[in-house]
């Protein structure tokens, strides 16, 4: 499945790097993604945009909550601090009736949006407060005696 999964990477027209213990890198639109090999399930297919935004210390529980509000927003794609820095994730499983290029071409542009959707909102709470995560406000506790039903 792997090789077949390469294949529809070269055919999409994608230049895949190998990177040792993780799968294959390959840019699209400007921005870096992985092709992340799973062995032992090589049907179960995984793509990601790395490390596309570094926090620091005093933003990770903005962080926390802008990851929060992302994955309950966008449906397939999630986003997860890994190493200081926000990444995306795409999983899937590759069914035999699939067709490995529509489907690795759909995650991309599913990817790709996800991306531009963070970036777009990371660069308005920097427009408006001149610090980017602590402008994502964290949810207002539900006073739980308020039924509006």
């Amino acid at each position: 499945m792997i090789t077949k999964i390469l294949d529809a990477f070269s055919q999409l027209g994608f230049k895949l790097e190998e990177v040792e213990e993780v799968g294959y890198s390959f840019e699209y639109e400007g921005s870096d993604f992985l092709y992340m090999v799973n062995v032992q399930n090589p049907e179960f297919l995984t793509i990601a945009v790395p490390g596309f935004y570094e926090c620091d210390e005093a933003e990770k529980s903005a962080l926390y909550v802008l990851e929060d509000k992302f994955n309950a927003a966008l449906r397939y794609v999630k986003i997860y601090t890994i190493g200081g820095a926000l990444w995306l994730f795409y999983e899937r499983e590759l069914l035999e009736e699939d067709n490995p290029a529509q489907v690795i071409s759909h995650m991309i542009c599913h990817l790709e949006f996800a991306l531009s959707y963070i970036r777009r909102t990371l660069e308005g709470a920097d427009t408006e407060t001149g610090n980017t995560v602590s402008a994502i406000e964290e949810p207002e506790a539900k006073d739980e005696t308020d039924t509006d039903e």
